[in-house]
């Protein structure tokens, strides 16, 4: 599935830049966490909470039919499956997590660049994409995530030079670059589509540097990312249903993600009543974590889908 850079896209990248210099000028202090909920609350997690609509259509697109209990079987099974293995395989589950998102942002963003579905350097480039973000957002940090992830390594305190962050980030950049004009070449693709996702890519870089970590995920996995994900997904529904808006994207997503809501909250409350050594952050993540992998395995089959996709209303 090919799309055009929309201008949603384009007022995303505006309010990003404005919240981030926002968030740059001022001393927020506690103010970061009702921020960071707020986010979540509002585009992180509903952006994953239609999933039913999207395979809904990936059925019909592909001539079958919808069935809400082979829709819930996958779904919760591989709920259920990650949830074990973060129990019994956390650091095993850590990089399962981390891998998956890379790919599934990168893949996100580079939508619009019309890379083809046989190239072979699409996995490559989206795990590339994802990785140097997420890397961004953790690596520039190492107190506060550090003390995120001390607990998966049984350790009150995880630290790393900051130097390390430089060595291995420019690196990536430079082979992402290079890989991306490869494509671009090989693909013919615009080199305005090049310089504006180089610029993106700097610009998140830049803003994870300058901010904490809460604002830094916040700002790109609540603003960026998930808006941008809801204005794709509505972008191609309309076309088989005109009527579909942001309004239907909201009702549909309501149920799943107050579902979504009570399970994190009462994780959160079963841990805190066993004082538990687990940092509530990272429960939050780990919540995050067993909620993407089908959500990313159900949009990877959504955005494969051909781009003139037509399906009756």
């Amino acid at each position: 599935m090919n799309l055009s850079y929309p201008k949603t896209y384009r007022t995303i990248l505006f309010l990003t830049i404005l919240l981030g210099s926002i968030a740059l000028s001022l001393d927020l202090g506690s103010w970061e966490v009702g921020i960071f909920i707020f986010f979540m609350v509002a585009t992180g997690i509903p952006h994953g909470a239609t999933d039913h609509v999207v395979d809904r259509y990936v059925q019909q697109a592909n001539a079958q039919k919808f069935h809400w209990g082979r829709f819930l079987f996958y779904y919760l099974g591989a709920i259920l499956l990650y949830s074990l293995c973060w129990i019994f395989l956390p650091l095993l589950s850590l990089v399962i997590f981390l891998l998956i998102s890379a790919f599934h942002f990168g893949q996100s963003q580079l939508l619009p660049m019309r890379i083809a579905t046989n190239s072979p350097f699409r996995p490559f480039l989206y795990i590339l994409w994802g990785g140097i973000v997420l890397w961004a957002i953790v690596g520039f940090h190492p107190e506060a995530s550090g003390e995120i992830l001390g607990s998966l390594f049984e350790s009150d305190h995880i630290n790393w030079d900051i130097s390390l962050v430089y060595v291995t980030l420019m690196p990536a950049f430079v082979l992402w670059f290079v890989l991306m004009v490869i494509v671009s070449l090989r693909e013919t693709l615009s080199i305005k589509s090049l310089a504006w996702e180089t610029f993106n890519l700097v610009l998140l870089i830049v803003m994870s540097h300058e901010l904490s970590l809460l604002m830094s995920f916040a700002i790109y996995f609540g603003l960026w990312h998930s808006i941008a994900s809801i204005s794709h997904e509505i972008h191609i529904f309309r076309k088989a249903h005109p009527q579909f808006s942001w309004k239907s994207f909201v009702q549909d997503a309501l149920p799943f993600s107050l579902i979504s809501f009570g399970g994190i909250a009462f994780l959160l409350f079963i841990a805190q009543s066993i004082q538990s050594y687990i940092s509530p952050y990272l429960l939050f993540f780990i919540a995050i974590s067993v909620l993407t992998l089908p959500h990313m395995v159900f949009m990877d089959r959504f955005y494969r889908l051909p781009t003139k996709q037509s399906l009756p209303a």
